[in-house]
């Protein structure tokens, strides 16, 4: 299984490496603006229009493997219904948002300057993105269902690749739109390559197959919706406080969650889809205690190695901001706005990660009271933390608010885990033995970035590379190291 991680990562790092050279790309073209400002926010509202699709995925796929182990025929109709499910429900989400659109505006825009006809146009071009997201999240867990890694992770890398070419190519001819256009392109291709590899796997689409008429599929679906759906309000609600700060600081947090999404989505596609699945077969083994061990085993290990990872980008957000992104438009005030985000949001890594990896094992166990339970709750805390942030005029409160939500709903998760199986022998952690060494490695890494202030010039490239990629092995070799201190201290 190990190498099958690796393998996988490998590829999500190729894929997100691809994704992450569009976000360079529009760093260079646009910079810190309130054009792209008004991009993102129309997208996050764009974005309210999928959110159906992962109570459905989660919900759907536990009973999707079960059929495809009878047999393919059951499969397809199973895998049928479900498309349809999602096809219906992206055309209402698109008539839903249509319908309200002026509405929107006006309470996004009343402390903030913004275009209607712009915003407009950017909500309508990116409408087929629901349709398209929708369906290729849908398509992607299938694959990871029947264990096809390494297929879905090579369409990605293509679908990236085309994405990027198309921005190059045309971004004088379009502007902000060649983005949409890109990415539309992009899923479309992507969805194809999908659809292809689930055929060649015996399982077909048959329209006329129908919807799911069983009560409580709808019953689960709506309960997690809901979650789901606060969510999604959420993000949306992050962007227009972030665009009220200013100008362009919306573009510099959105630049500071892509470098921290490029680690996160690695991480969490090389281990949470494999441990996912084989934690679903466990469960069909009936060895459950077994399966919530090698989760938290794994969860804790991608911990230790991201915490590692946030301190060496924390510690060096300025050199890595400007190593990345400092052309084009990207000026010294965008360097600035940027680097200060990420130096403290970057520490929200390992809490995600492990949250990610715990909480998919809620629903796998069918207990969506307890997951709705504690979405619900972080939902409330962050919508806190965000209202507090724009009642002070203060990002930093916000970045610290949140770290302390994320820390607080990991330590609810793994009591909720604990109690549901006492009889799991999950790890114990020696922290002592972490801590010192976290802060033996924050005074190393401080002396390094003091010693580059005092005799270099942050305007070398080719210096910081080598000084972050160094700093970078010495925080992964370290965090392989108290792996392996606290595996040889919990047998």
């Amino acid at each position: 299984m190990i190498k099958l991680i690796f393998s996988l990562s490998s590829l999500s790092f190729i894929g997100y490496s691809i994704g992450f050279v569009n976000q360079i790309i529009i760093a260079n073209k646009f910079g810190t603006s309130t054009e792209l400002d008004i991009y993102l926010l129309a997208f996050s509202v764009v974005n309210f229009g999928w959110f159906f699709i992962g109570p459905i995925n989660e919900i759907s796929i536990p009973n999707l493997f079960q059929q495809t182990k009878k047999s393919k025929e059951s499969g397809s109709i199973y895998f049928s219904k479900i498309l349809n499910i999602i096809l219906l429900f992206s055309v209402i989400m698109s008539i839903v948002i249509y319908l309200f659109l002026p509405d929107i505006y006006i309470y996004i825009s009343s402390d903030k300057n913004i275009n209607y006809s712009e915003f407009k146009e950017n909500i309508l071009l990116l409408m087929p993105i629901i349709f398209l997201t929708a369906i290729t999240q849908y398509f992607q867990v299938v694959l990871n269902s029947m264990s096809k890694y390494i297929a879905q992770s090579i369409g990605k890398i293509v679908t990236a690749s085309i994405s990027v070419c198309f921005l190059l190519l045309y971004f004088d001819n379009f502007g902000i739109k060649a983005i949409i256009y890109g990415l539309e392109i992009g899923l479309i291709i992507l969805t194809i390559l999908q659809f292809y590899f689930i055929y060649k796997l015996n399982i077909s689409y048959k329209p006329v197959g129908g919807i799911i008429t069983e009560k409580t599929y709808y019953k689960h679906v709506l309960a997690l919706s809901f979650t789901y759906f606060l969510s999604s309000l959420q993000v949306i609600y992050e962007r227009f406080v972030f665009i009220s700060f200013g100008d362009g600081v919306l573009s510099s947090y959105n630049y500071s969650q892509a470098l921290l999404q490029v680690p996160q989505m690695i991480v969490v596609t090389g281990i949470v889809t494999i441990v996912w699945t084989n934690f679903m077969k466990k469960i069909h083994d009936n060895d459950i205690n077994e399966g919530i061990d090698e989760l938290f085993s794994i969860a804790l290990n991608a911990f230790i190695i991201a915490l590692y990872i946030s301190i060496t980008i924390s510690i060096f957000s300025k050199e890595i901001v400007f190593v990345i992104f400092k052309s084009g438009e990207f000026n010294t005030k965008s360097l600035e706005m940027t680097s200060q985000i990420l130096q403290i949001s970057i520490f929200l890594l390992p809490l995600m990660i492990f949250i990610n990896i715990i909480g998919r094992s809620f629903t796998a166990l069918k207990e969506i009271r307890i997951m709705l339970r504690i979405n619900f709750l972080m939902f409330i805390l962050l919508m806190i933390a965000l209202y507090a942030g724009y009642l002070f005029s203060s990002i930093k409160l916000i970045l610290i608010f949140q770290i302390i939500v994320y820390l607080f709903i990991l330590f609810i998760s793994i009591f909720f885990l604990k109690q549901l199986y006492e009889e799991s022998n999950m790890m114990k952690v020696n922290f002592s033995k972490l801590i010192f060494t976290i802060f033996l490695l924050c005074l190393i890494f401080l002396f390094f970035q003091y010693f580059q202030d005092l005799y270099n010039e942050i305007e070398s490239k080719i210096y910081l590379i080598l000084l972050i990629a160094i700093c970078m092995i010495i925080a992964i070799f370290t965090s392989l190291f108290n792996i392996k201190y606290i595996q040889g201290n919990s047998k």
